[in-house]
């Protein structure tokens, strides 16, 4: 997993997306998503650093197709933690969605390994969309380089 962490910023200075009040339980539809069924699923809204302001959200992303690794195993249909950096999450939001939805299962685990790395230093959050992060992880489930 560590080499998913390298991938993200240690800090993000991005400013001017619109202001939304993101909240835990919130269910939204993102920009180019993957299928009409997907939502994400705010889990956590956090400023996780000392001396800096930028706002971390972590997610689940549910409702996703399942891919087909190269061995016939089929995964995937949900993410259980990605975490975002507030200003790029909210350029990606499209619509909140009233449905009730729940966090996948996996996520306190996968917040909690998150936090932990990011605690050392060594993980940070993303500042690409929602939709490029599910495009590059269905990527390496299938193999592509």
């Amino acid at each position: 997993m560590k080499g998913l962490f390298g991938l993200l910023s240690p800090k993000s200075r991005r400013r001017g997306a619109p202001r939304v009040q993101l909240a835990p339980g919130q269910v939204w539809t993102f920009q180019d998503q993957p299928v009409p069924e997907a939502r994400l699923v705010i889990g956590k809204v956090e400023t996780p650093w000392p001396d800096n302001p930028d706002v971390a959200v972590s997610v689940s992303i549910v409702g996703l197709p399942k891919w087909s690794m190269e061995n016939g195993e089929l995964v995937g249909g949900t993410i259980g933690h990605l975490p975002f950096d507030e200003a790029t999450l909210l350029a990606s939001l499209d619509q909140q969605m009233e449905e009730p939805t729940q966090l996948d299962e996996s996520f306190e685990g996968g917040y909690q390994t998150w936090r932990d790395a990011l605690d050392k230093g060594e993980a940070g959050v993303f500042t690409i969309p929602p939709s490029e992060v599910v495009n590059m992880i269905a990527g390496v489930a299938q193999g592509d380089s």
